[in-house]
């Protein structure tokens, strides 16, 4: 979730310039692994090997995201207070999750020949499941939300012990998917260890979240060789993983590449501290990205519309060497229609997650031409 510049001044907690990176990173994680789920499932060929790799490094955006969000949630005083969630927080992601699941159902009866049936049968379905697979995340958003209160209340009413504790538990459920991916496919059923699959809530995402507050909350320091000493075996794994469960099943098989289950989760947790040790401080590349960054939500809800506008009107996707130029013309098209809706008060909340003020302060048309106009008015 953007928690953005006014956000942070209002709650007088410092800005998190790491996460500006983070989300940006992400962001383009997200969307190029989307660009990449064709092509992957086409056979293997040299291209399938580096998109293999690419897309192992790109599963981190998902864990990434929920710990940015677990970190912002549980170090704030706010988190406790049941009313400001009702009032602030959950109204805008319902609102933001109704908008693109009307805009999901319309674009399905589109492309299938205007079926009005469809579209209020997706509505009707939007009530308990995505209308569009990519809102899945909203959903989960919104349930670690609800209960956000209660697990401030619970860890911030833990001591230090209890936090190890906590920590532990969160390391055990990422070992026991580790477990799982790495034995033979016959054997993952006997590997699913129930007691510890039953913590696995909110699909797994949870380990994630609270993960984001413990490493966001760490001050022991890592070093950076170990760091990517880590990454790079864990990589590995994740990519030879999912070339040898491809291999054996004759088709495209994601178990490594999960992102809610351990490899992807240490990978993620590996680049989290690492950009969190060194760096986390402002820049002018991070001043930059900031309107990107202040758009990111919005951003992530058009983007697989756009992809799938070019999969039935301009091009299929089916090959490698097309999925990088694919993914940033569709983040540069998606930041381009964000950034105007943004610029459009009432739409801007709906559409884009933000309050149209914060959007003039932060992102939109207006922010950019004050901006502008402010860098011509000092070189006069």
């Amino acid at each position: 979730m953007i928690m953005n510049k006014s956000e942070y001044a209002a709650e007088g907690r410092e800005h998190v310039w790491c996460f500006d990176y983070l989300r940006s990173i992400a962001l383009f994680f997200v969307i190029f692994m989307h660009v990449a789920a064709g092509p992957l499932r086409i056979g293997m060929s040299t291209g399938w090997y580096v998109l293999d790799l690419c897309v192992s490094i790109a599963f981190t955006a998902v864990p990434l995201f929920f710990m940015m969000s677990g970190y912002l949630l549980m170090t704030d005083e706010r988190t406790s207070d049941v009313s400001f969630l009702i009032k602030y927080r959950l109204p805008k992601l319902i609102i933001t999750l109704a908008a693109w699941s009307v805009i999901a159902a319309a674009w399905s009866s589109w492309i299938n020949e205007y079926d009005m049936s469809l579209f209020a049968g997706n509505i009707l379905d939007a009530l308990h499941k995505p209308a569009w697979v990519h809102l899945w995340y909203m959903y989960t958003l919104i349930g670690l939300y609800i209960i956000s209160p209660m697990l401030y209340a619970a860890i911030h009413g833990m001591n230090a012990s209890g936090r190890k504790y906590l920590l532990a538990l969160v390391i055990i459920v990422c070992l026991q998917g580790f477990i799982y991916a790495a034995v033979p496919g016959s054997a993952r059923p006997d590997a699913q260890l129930e007691f510890v699959s039953d913590l696995r809530f909110f699909g797994g995402h949870i380990t994630s979240f609270i993960l984001g507050y413990c490493l966001g909350t760490m001050k022991k320091r890592i070093n950076n060789a170990l760091l990517a000493i880590t990454a790079l075996l864990d990589t590995a794994f994740i990519t030879l993983g999912t070339w040898r469960d491809t291999v054996s099943a004759g088709e495209y098989s994601g178990v490594f590449q999960s992102q809610s289950s351990g490899p992807e989760i240490l990978l993620a947790a590996c680049i989290f501290i690492f950009f969190k040790q060194n760096l986390n401080r402002d820049s002018r590349v991070r001043r930059a990205v900031s309107p990107l960054v202040s758009l990111s939500l919005g951003i992530y809800l058009i983007h697989n519309f756009l992809l799938s506008y070019m999969h039935v009107y301009i091009w299929r996707g089916e090959t490698a060497r097309h999925v990088l130029p694919v993914t940033a013309a569709i983040l540069v098209i998606s930041y381009i229609i964000v950034k105007t809706l943004a610029t459009i008060p009432v739409i801007s909340y709906a559409l884009a997650g933000l309050p149209f003020r914060s959007a003039c302060s932060s992102c939109n048309w207006v922010f950019t031409f004050k901006k502008v106009f402010s860098i011509f008015r000092h070189r006069s």
